[in-house]
């Protein structure tokens, strides 16, 4: 398979929501309504005020860990890998779709094209058990690692066929494909092929989590944020921003008690002006 060379490396996948880079203070922390948030920070200074900001806003957020980053590009090594997990997926998912449109050729009784035959043995792209296949797995081949849909390809490797009918067969059936807006290629500095790469994938939406860091990996599926590396652990230092957390949160559940407080008061007053109102009426 053919892969990119650096000219054209800009190809692969491997787009950012964020794609400015440096170096920054980050903090990950979370809440129960949103999960996990990140903080990037020019400075512990500055970091300690979005704390503050952070706990009176969200009296239920907690820290999770917090250090020195450089925000990259991915590197060489990771755009390559990315291009060819990406074409094999192209090429993949092409033959699978050909192969549904396969089964309307057959429900009207018509040749197969010439590239592909029907398979004529179920076994498990899974395992490699004594299991035997269930009605479905019979009828439809699912899960079977010599077919798509029961139709095997004749002749030629499913790279070859994805290069010689894919353009023809995408003007005919142009499809939907879907392309986030958003993401973006990183303009950060490239990192290298040797060093330890994390991610900040996304997962937004109820019951999902927010921001999460991840050690790179090339099947992600997720949306990410961008690239870092990690310069310096900063957890001889954490508790400087709990003490602050903390110190909000108590003054935070303090002015709560005393608002409530205040309410009790006031609605006792008002319930007391009421009474009386009702007793000077009725016994004028």
């Amino acid at each position: 398979m053919l892969l990119p060379d650096e000219e054209e490396i800009m190809i692969h996948p491997l787009k950012v929501y964020y794609k400015g880079g440096g170096k920054f203070i980050l903090l990950r922390w979370w809440n129960q309504s949103e999960q996990w948030h990140v903080i990037l920070s020019p400075s512990i200074a500055s970091l300690k005020i979005m704390v503050q900001a952070i706990a009176t806003r969200n009296e239920e957020c907690n820290i999770k860990d917090w250090c020195r980053v450089q925000i990259v590009a991915p590197s060489m090594k990771m755009c390559r890998e990315a291009y060819a997990i990406d074409v094999e997926n192209k090429v993949n998912d092409f033959l699978m779709e050909v192969s549904c449109y396969l089964q309307e050729l057959e429900k009207d009784n018509k040749s197969l094209p010439k590239c592909f035959s029907k398979c004529q043995k179920w076994e498990s792209k899974y395992h490699d058990d004594d299991d035997e296949p269930g009605k479905a797995e019979l009828e439809g081949h699912y899960s079977c690692k010599n077919c798509n849909h029961s139709f095997r390809l004749v002749g030629m490797t499913p790279q070859q066929f994805y290069e010689k009918y894919y353009p023809s067969w995408r003007l005919t059936f142009p499809g939907y494909k879907y392309e986030d807006k958003l993401a973006v290629y990183s303009e950060a500095e490239v990192a290298t092929d040797n060093e330890s790469i994390w991610m900040a994938a996304t997962d937004f939406g109820s019951h999902c989590r927010g921001i999460d860091f991840h050690q790179y990996d090339a099947n992600n599926t997720r949306p990410v944020l961008f690239y870092f590396k990690i310069l310096e652990k900063l957890d001889n230092k954490f508790n400087t921003l709990q003490n602050i957390l903390m110190t909000v949160k108590k003054e935070q559940r303090r002015k709560s008690e005393q608002l409530a407080k205040d309410r009790d008061l006031e609605m006792a007053e008002e319930h007391n002006k009421t009474i009386g109102k009702i007793l000077s009426v009725l016994n004028g």
